[in-house]
C-alpha cells in the first residue's frame, strides 16, 4: 500500500513509501498506533546502491501482506492495550531515519531506526491531530549511544 507521509520521504530509488494498515474497532476505533519499521543506515554510497534493491530501499521488493505481531498484534492475550487500535505500520525504504483527557488517542512508535524517528517527529506527529487527541511516543531501541 503506498502513501503520502507527512515528511515528504521516498525510498532510495524514488519510489513511494509503503505502509501497513489494520483497521481498529471497539473501544480502540478512535485510537491509534503509528509503528515505524526500522533498518539501520545505509551509511555508504556502496550501501545505499545496494539497499534500493531491497525492501529497505524501494517499496517495489516489500511485501504486500506481513504479520502484525507484538505491538502491533490483533490478539488480546498477546497485546491487552492495543490488539483493537488502528495500527499502521509504516515501512523503512530511505536509509535516513525517516529523517489531554481526549478518547482519540494516537501513539507514535518504532523499533531501531524507527525508534529514533519515533523521538525525532514526535513533535511533528502532535500537530497532525487536534488538541483534543491524546499523543504519545514510544521509542525501541531508538538510542545509539556510540554513534
Amino acid at each position: 500500500m503506498n502513501m503520502t507521509f507527512p515528511y515528504s520521504i521516498v525510498c532510495l530509488d524514488g519510489s513511494l513509501p509503503a505502509y501497513h494498515f489494520h483497521r481498529g474497532y471497539g473501544s480502540g476505533s478512535n485510537s491509534w498506533l503509528i509503528h515505524l519499521e526500522g533498518g539501520g543506515w545505509c551509511g555508504t554510497i556502496r550501501n545505499c546502491i545496494y539497499s534500493k534493491k531491497t525492501r529497505h530501499g524501494s517499496s517495489y521488493f516489500m511485501e504486500k501482506q506481513i504479520p502484525f505481531i507484538g505491538i502491533l498484534s490483533s490478539k488480546a492475550e498477546e497485546n491487552p492495550d492495543f490488539y483493537n487500535w488502528n495500527r499502521v505500520k509504516v515501512r523503512y525504504c530511505d536509509g535516513a531515519l525517516f529523517s489531554g483527557d481526549s478518547q482519540n488517542e494516537a501513539l507514535l512508535s518504532g523499533c531501531s531506526a524507527g525508534g529514533l524517528s519515533a523521538i525525532l517527529h514526535c513533535d511533528e506527529f502532535r500537530e497532525l491531530f487536534p488538541r483534543t487527541t491524546r499523543v504519545k511516543c514510544f521509542s525501541d531501541g531508538g538510542l545509539f549511544l556510540d554513534s
